[in-house]
């Protein structure tokens, strides 16, 4: 009989950022669905992965250590995966501790926002909202605005409150990119260009930009993504082979935060498969 297929996912998150499952209970939902190549790739913080390389371990599914890092970008979101770096490595530690304080401060200053416009929403609750989240933010803001009945669902708070030019929106501490591929570098990492649809460019621009941040370091295209279309995940695809950048895919699953997102589907019930993502990426499995 010929072997199951293999699959793979190499873009998720825990309650150490902006999902609902911890790392273990998302490695043991990766078991069940037969992926056999995993990263945990949570905003910029790397306190899940002991949790998830344990579980992943023991349940005998390969693991790569992995972070998606907030990039700074105008018309659009630009984030850099990395994997398979050193997580002990004391420059990246250090580069993410500031970005936490940059992180808190913000927080902060977007309750005080939120509290000027006669919201009743406090830090405590906040805080507490957001768990175990080693990076809190506007997805935790969202969930206690419909906690506390102001909102029927996060989409809402985002659109009538946490969005730019809402009343609680404050702008976000970023990586510069070529910065953030250089300090997964000298962690002993890889970069990868996470879901490319959302920096909102045609494809010539797209191409140029992408040149761009290759000349800066950059090894990959995440082409396969819960967020592209088919066409684009080809269009993608194309561009990173034009460019000799390597391919991976993830699903970008945050549990019930999106719930029509499923781990390991890059499309509905469409799983991602492990010969899709380039071997120089699955290499850094351990």
């Amino acid at each position: 009989m010929p072997s199951p297929p293999l699959f793979a996912d190499l873009h998720c998150h825990s309650t150490h950022s902006d999902g609902t499952l911890s790392p273990i209970e998302l490695v043991e939902e990766a078991w069940r669905k037969g992926i056999k190549l995993l990263s945990l790739t949570d905003h910029d913080c790397l306190s899940g992965l002991p949790e998830a390389a344990n579980e992943a371990n023991r349940l005998g599914i390969d693991f790569i250590p992995g972070i998606e890092l907030s990039a700074r970008y105008k018309g659009g979101n630009l984030h850099i995966l990395g994997y398979g770096f050193d997580p002990h490595n004391a420059l990246l530690n250090q580069a993410l501790a500031q970005f936490q304080l940059e992180r808190a401060q913000r927080n902060a200053k977007m309750l005080r926002k939120l509290q000027a416009f006669g919201l009743e929403v406090t830090l405590e609750e906040f805080l507490e909202v957001a768990g175990p989240s080693a990076s809190p933010g506007r997805p935790h803001a969202a969930r206690l605005l419909v906690e506390k009945g102001y909102c029927p669902d996060l989409q809402a708070a985002f659109a009538h409150y946490l969005s730019p030019g809402k009343p609680g929106f404050v702008p976000k501490y970023n990586f510069e990119p070529a910065a953030a591929i250089k300090l997964l570098h000298q962690a002993g990492g890889k970069a990868v260009l996470a879901h490319p649809c959302t920096l909102n460019r045609t494809a010539q621009s797209l191409t140029q930009y992408v040149d761009r941040l290759k000349a800066s370091g950059l090894d990959g295209v995440e082409a396969y993504n819960s967020a592209h279309h088919p066409e684009e995940a080809a269009h993608y695809l194309a561009l990173a082979q034009e460019l000799g950048l390597w391919i991976t895919g993830g699903s970008d699953y945050h549990g019930a935060n999106k719930k029509n997102v499923e781990l390991g589907e890059w499309q509905p019930r469409q799983m991602i498969p492990f010969n899709w993502i380039s071997p120089h990426i699955a290499s850094g499995a351990s």
